[in-house]
């Protein structure tokens, strides 16, 4: 019901904020989990709506992997997992493709306003299935 009514209001860079501050409360991390869709991070990432952590910067340079990279992953990707408890808010997994076509994952957060870039890396088949998107049992 809440993504729905976010997603038909547009894309304004303020709609999340706006629903955010309407919704807040004792129910704060549920709201913002309601937001942690795929078409909600594209519309946050369209509109530079960003904060990269330190942590992942550091890792995509070890990495090799672009803001670029990032940036298509996250517009051409799916989430195959969602963190609604993490600390300090909502967070979510995406499967998506670097711009050479490489899987990525991005693990993105969303506060209510920013979306927050965590971590990217390359996907192994250690910890994934083949499909690099089902995670292996431990």
């Amino acid at each position: 019901m809440y993504q729905r009514s976010f997603i038909e209001r547009g894309t304004d860079e303020d709609a999340g904020y706006i629903f955010y501050q309407k919704n807040r409360g004792k129910n704060e991390k549920y709201f913002l989990n309601l937001l942690m869709n795929i078409e909600v991070i594209q519309s946050l990432y369209r509109t530079a709506k960003i904060k990269w952590s330190a942590h992942c910067l550091e890792r995509m340079q070890e990495r090799d992997i672009s803001i670029d990279d990032v940036g298509n992953c996250i517009m051409s990707g799916e989430i195959i997992e969602s963190y609604p408890n993490d600390f300090p808010h909502p967070s979510c997994l995406i499967f998506g493709y670097t711009i050479h076509h490489k899987v990525l994952h991005t693990v993105v957060g969303y506060d209510g306003k920013d979306l927050h870039i965590i971590t990217a890396y390359y996907p192994n088949t250690i910890k994934f299935m083949e499909d690099l998107k089902t995670r292996r049992n431990k």
